[in-house]
């Protein structure tokens, strides 16, 4: 523990890069969907996908995983992902940050084999298949490959980290084959993490075949996407905790629909096939990014987030005012580019991103006035 409390300040300037970097991808997406946002570095815009994973998911992920492990060794990777991150928003070329940040994939991924050799579980298999996701994705950036190329992997990367916290969080909803007692039981439990396997290996298998078969790849991936979203529909702990109220139910109601988004994104991608660009393509993505990824950040700022930043964020109802604005303004961003009509993905992406500004402003009142209530205590 006293390691940990040593290790922790290493943290806060590195977190700092990671919101500079979410703040300057949304800037840079609400230029790409059309509102002119002034002020930016002419490749910024460009930039919006490495922003958003390899510097803020890159850096929140390496930093929660460091705080956890407690030992100063494991901040080389949040480090190499925020020094990414001031490339990014230095202009320097591409391929020099490229590097950066696959150096920084490469040292998350040896972080969690560090973990797996304290304890070795499925959920720790799971996000370092994630991690190493996030390297091919990056190793595809620094070869000069297309963008839409990396996407696959750089979603795999959030997408498999979340899964495995979730096994984790719920092993009493998930038992295995050395829990499970009577052959009922384990046949019952071998078919459902058979099913699991299947999904993963059509997750992992439609990135890997969208570098050769572009209209393939994104299919068998959809695929495998919908029957990861329904797997954990179905053996989350959450829908066990919806029904407790406030922070239980709070984070519950994240997690699945957040999940939901998650199926809704494999849908699309299976209609989108090979598409690199377009209104079916921005609804596949941002179903995933935004409706999955950050309705499980959403969820589970307040049982995580105080792990790594030391202070308690006590629950508020008025939490629910973001995930309400995330959900409706993702809804009305869908809809606009399956419907055909741009403004209503022009006000749905203006929303998205202040739901995640509202976020964090909420999350700092909490935070605030859970230590003015200590102060006049």
């Amino acid at each position: 523990m006293a390691e940990t409390k040593k290790a922790r300040p290493l943290h806060r300037p590195l977190l700092v890069l990671g919101v500079l970097s979410l703040m300057a991808g949304l800037w840079a997406g609400l230029q790409r969907l059309g509102w002119g946002a002034p002020g930016l570095h002419p490749q910024w815009a460009l930039l919006h996908g490495p922003f958003m994973v390899c510097g803020f998911l890159g850096t929140l992920i390496a930093v929660e995983r460091a705080v956890a492990l407690g030992r100063p060794l494991a901040y080389v990777a949040p480090a190499l992902s925020a020094a990414s991150v001031a490339l990014m928003l230095a202009g320097v070329r591409q391929d020099v940050t490229a590097a950066v940040a696959a150096a920084a994939a490469t040292g998350l991924t040896g972080t969690y084999g560090i973990i797996f050799q304290a304890q070795p579980a499925w959920h720790v298999v799971t996000m370092t298949l994630g991690a190493a996701s996030w390297l091919v994705g990056d190793v595809v950036w620094l070869v000069g490959r297309p963008f839409f190329e990396a996407v696959p992997f750089w979603m795999l990367f959030p997408v498999l980290t979340i899964a495995g916290e979730r096994q984790e969080m719920s092993k009493w909803t998930m038992p295995t084959l050395s829990t499970a007692s009577g052959g009922a039981a384990r046949l019952a439990v071998a078919l459902r993490w058979a099913v699991y396997g299947v999904a993963l290996a059509l997750l992992l298998g439609g990135a890997l075949a969208t570098l050769w078969k572009r209209d393939v790849g994104p299919r068998v991936g959809g695929v495998g996407q919908v029957i990861f979203a329904f797997w954990f529909l179905t053996h989350d702990i959450s829908g066990r905790t919806f029904g407790r109220g406030g922070l239980p139910r709070f984070s519950a109601l994240c997690v699945l629909s957040g999940f939901v988004w998650l199926a809704i994104g494999g849908v699309l991608l299976i209609e989108a096939g090979g598409a690199a660009a377009g209104p079916l393509y921005d609804a596949a993505l941002h179903s995933v990014f935004l409706g999955f990824v950050f309705m499980l950040i959403f969820g589970h700022a307040p049982i995580i987030f105080p792990a790594v930043m030391g202070h308690a964020i006590p629950f508020h109802p008025r939490f629910y005012g973001h995930v309400v604005l995330l959900h409706a303004s993702l809804i009305l961003r869908v809809a606009g580019d399956l419907g055909g009509e741009p403004a209503w993905r022009l006000w749905g992406g203006l929303g998205n991103a202040a739901a995640i500004v509202i976020f964090f402003a909420n999350n700092i009142a909490s935070v605030l006035a859970a230590r003015r209530a200590r102060l006049g205590a």
